[in-house]
């Protein structure tokens, strides 16, 4: 659960639309946010970055990449998304829906023509 709030914290954030911070004193001040969340929520480890537009401004890695604490986290540490891509496949089908641009109750091939799943409890035609 407190690793979902963290997630959510940091997906959230971005659409609140705040400045960026630009200055050192700012980074420092987030760093040591991160590092405090870290400890006291016991997350093992965190990559993250700051951008304005296309512009990377400032990114860190915090905690180790394996349980042996051998491989430090950077900025540019790749993570496995699990079954997180489902989260936001299935909010971007859903803000479709509400604006009328999808049904959810036509056949998955109207919209993905050559895609057809092996459904068994598809009506027979």
């Amino acid at each position: 659960m407190r690793h979902t709030l963290l997630l959510l914290f940091l997906l959230v954030l971005p659409s609140c639309r705040p400045s960026p911070p630009t200055t050192p004193v700012a980074f420092d001040r987030l760093e040591a946010f991160i590092a405090q969340e870290l400890a006291d929520k016991d997350i093992p480890a965190l990559s993250i970055a700051v951008v304005d537009a296309e512009d990377l401004l400032w990114s860190k890695g915090f905690g180790s990449a394996d349980a042996a604490g051998t491989r430090p986290v950077t900025g540019q540490t790749v993570y496995r998304v699990a079954s997180v891509s489902k989260l936001f496949t299935a909010l971007a089908v859903m803000r479709l829906v509400e604006r009328g641009a999808f049904d959810l109750d036509v056949p998955v091939h109207t919209y993905l023509p050559s895609f057809f799943p092996n459904n068994p409890y598809e009506a027979e035609t």
